[in-house]
């Protein structure tokens, strides 16, 4: 199997001074032109690879993101985008001819269309409550965004009424009745992130995961807590929808995450991991739809659990345990195109290795030793992207 090596690794400043010279230190000035390169990801066909670029503007005190593409067995890369506005998070079409992203030219975040073939990008959404996190269905031309709204609100124009009368209020107090109502920097001010889904096309985007409640649950620095199946017909989510003793959110102190499925345009949510009281989260579909593999913690109210790889299968309604027995946290993984086979990474000896385990033969194997979190494999299968 050929390995793919450390795309889009930053590289460090290093500057060779010999013993006559003055010391040579590292300004703030000079790391401030490394740009960062971030989310590589691969075709459909496995000929190209998307990414993100940043640069520092100090002058603005902000960092400019484009989108890139450059070929998987290397060469001259070529930038997609440019302007004043931010590009991030590309997400390639089915057939590879176009790429979704997430841009904030014209002033807010939304998700916008580019065609690999020429012209200007296209905007897909236009909310008040703004877009992030665009995935592209595999096989189907639904896109699938997170939006942050008012759940009591039915429709965008609720949404941009409230937020309206919240900037044109001349009180800025806020009553909070519940945790959580903050992260880190960011006050929850009422708003809830959520699920939407639009056709390629466009449309009216549809909220796929109302009410009070976080869908996908907030995590920081892990892989999304959503999902779309390859066909575009059903997404999978994690949800914290734990109720304590008055009835209000006991997500604030509990982990007790679970994955909710539920249809694209239809359709109520099912939660298929009610079973556990620990937290599932990042789901990833098998390429043919019928797995679903996804990070499971056993104990609730302990962040720093174990995570186990588990899969759920779709038509028989039984999960399998894939980690039994592996005693280290399984990080970023990815389905092989045999519908089958795992890989994965886990920390080992201060290494980040690259494991394999699989829904017929359940046994952890190392395949290769390695440093990076950030996994996928080939159309093929005949190599792995790190």
């Amino acid at each position: 199997m050929h390995i793919l090596l450390r795309f889009g690794v930053m590289a460090f400043l290093l500057v060779a001074c010999s013993a006559a010279q003055a010391k040579c230190i590292i300004s703030y000035e000079d790391l401030a032109k490394v740009q960062r390169i971030a989310d590589p990801q691969l075709s459909p066909d496995g000929k190209w690879i998307a990414y993100q670029l940043g640069v520092v503007d100090l002058a603005a005190n902000k960092t400019v993101h484009h989108i890139w593409v450059v070929s998987s067995e290397g060469g001259k890369p070529r930038q997609l985008t440019r302007g004043d506005g931010s590009d991030t998070r590309p997400r390639w079409s089915p057939d590879g001819k176009s790429l979704a992203f997430i841009s904030t030219r014209g002033g807010n975040s939304q998700v916008w269309i580019l065609s690999l073939d020429g012209g200007d990008p296209r905007p897909l959404t236009s909310l008040s409550t703004e877009a992030d996190g665009v995935t592209w269905a595999a096989k189907g031309d639904v896109i699938l965004f997170t939006s942050q709204v008012f759940p009591d609100c039915p429709d965008d124009a609720g949404n941009a009424k409230r937020l309206k009368e919240a900037n044109e209020s001349k009180v800025k107090a806020q009553i909070f009745t519940e945790l959580l109502f903050r992260h880190w920097d960011s006050w929850r001010e009422g708003r809830y992130t959520h699920l939407f889904a639009v056709p390629a096309t466009g449309g009216t985007p549809r909220d796929l995961t109302p009410g009070a409640y976080d869908s996908p649950t907030f995590f920081l620095g892990a892989p999304d807590g959503y999902a779309i199946s390859p066909d575009g017909t059903e997404v999978c989510y994690t949800s914290n929808r734990t109720k304590g003793s008055a009835g209000q959110s006991a997500a604030a102190w509990t982990t007790n995450n679970d994955l909710f499925i539920v249809g694209t345009k239809s359709g109520e949510p099912l939660n298929i991991t009610s079973d556990n009281p620990g937290s599932d989260a990042s789901p990833q579909y098998s390429p043919n739809g019928r797995y679903i593999a996804y990070t499971s913690q056993a104990r609730n109210g302990y962040e720093s659990d174990l995570f186990r790889l588990r899969v759920y299968d779709r038509e028989s309604g039984k999960t399998i345990d894939l980690t039994t027995g592996f005693g280290q946290w399984v990080g970023g993984f990815a389905w092989a195109p045999d519908n089958n086979t795992i890989y994965f990474t886990a920390p080992d000896h201060a290494h980040q290795p690259v494991f394999k385990t699989s829904v017929t033969s359940p046994k952890v194997e190392k395949v290769f030793d390695g440093m990076n979190d950030d996994l996928s494999v080939s159309p093929d299968g005949t190599w792995l992207f790190l």
